[in-house]
């Protein structure tokens, strides 16, 4: 998607990074500075008029170069490649386009609170999914472990760190797992992804007291004259870290629905794939398939069988056009 500028100064041109996108305006920070320095950025014309199947041309996490024109505004000319993403269905059901939430990643952060009805492995294993499938890295974290209900998700919880996902137990209040999400994300671009209270926001004020007292007066700027709805946000810890908070997402259709990702996803399969009948066994109504088999016996998870399921239907659906 990178163009080249060709009307404007090459001195001009600053490389930055996008930390708020609504609409055809940004709030871009100055990528690799040792301070903060941040410009509202709207898109050079050329860079509208490209026909997308997405809802928004520019996301949160992209890296642009953008002309700057005063000490507040400037203006993007260009979008970077992207190296990875995080994406799903648009929740529009008029529309069939894809919703990026974040590029440019190294972790998909996904958050489950340990009570119900919040903690849901079948919308766990979907987030799973899109990250393996957008080339992320997925962390699990389960908070407010301080509660009795954790009790009651332990098997859940064994389950993926068996299937060797890191699992990080996460409570604000006494501030167990802090110290070690702090540190696996320290200089690291991530995204924070699950449901409206879960407590993400409260993860990375306890990771960095101080942040919300220093993004304060930028989205005040941002934000100023305008009517803004709640949308994805990057931020900059104190130890190095891009965190980029989202919305309250409870609803996750895949878009991009990888074959090799949903196998990665699905590694508890592997042992009796190969035992299958038909060699290409899609694992969902063959007869013969040791997959199927080894689920009714108990040795593969029957949630995790259904939310496989659910995903292979999805996929199919979607490459026949229904």
């Amino acid at each position: 998607m990178s163009l080249p500028s060709t009307t404007t100064d090459i001195a001009d041109i600053r490389l930055g990074v996008v930390c708020r996108a609504q609409g055809d305006l940004c709030d871009v920070a100055l990528l690799d500075s040792q301070t903060e320095q941040h410009w509202l950025c709207s898109l050079r014309g050329r860079l509208k008029r490209q026909v997308q199947a997405v809802t928004s041309i520019v996301a949160t996490g992209d890296e642009v170069r953008f002309r700057i024109i005063n000490d507040e505004q400037g203006v993007i000319e260009s979008i970077e490649k992207r190296r990875s993403k995080l994406s799903r269905e648009s929740t529009n059901p008029r529309k069939d386009t894809e919703q990026i939430l974040a590029v440019n990643i190294d972790y998909a952060v996904i958050v489950m609170a340990c009570h119900a009805p919040d903690f849901n492995p079948r919308r766990l294993d979907w987030h799973l999914t899109a990250a393996l499938a957008g080339d992320l890295s997925p962390i699990i974290v389960i908070s407010k472990v301080d509660l009795p209900q954790v009790a009651g998700v332990q098997e859940d919880i064994a389950r993926y760190r068996l299937l060797g996902y890191p699992v990080i137990s996460t409570s604000t209040k006494t501030e167990e797992g802090i110290p070690e999400l702090s540190d696996l994300l320290a200089h690291k671009k991530a995204v924070l992804v699950g449901s409206s209270g879960v407590g993400k926001s409260s993860l990375i004020n306890a990771m960095d007291p101080g942040l919300h007292l220093r993004t304060g007066e930028l989205r005040a700027k941002f934000n100023k004259g305008r009517h803004v709805t709640t949308a994805a946000e990057l931020l900059r810890l104190s130890n190095g870290a891009w965190l980029i908070d989202t919305p309250g997402v409870r609803s996750f259709a895949l878009w991009d629905k990888k074959d090799d990702a949903i196998n990665e996803q699905y590694g508890e399969f592997e042992e009796y794939a190969p035992l299958c009948r038909f060699s290409d066994c899609s694992h969902t109504h063959e007869p013969g398939c040791a997959v199927r088999e080894a689920v009714e016996r108990g040795d593969i998870s029957a949630e995790r069988y259904e939310a496989y399921q659910k995903i292979i239907r999805r996929q199919q659906s979607r490459r026949k056009g229904w």
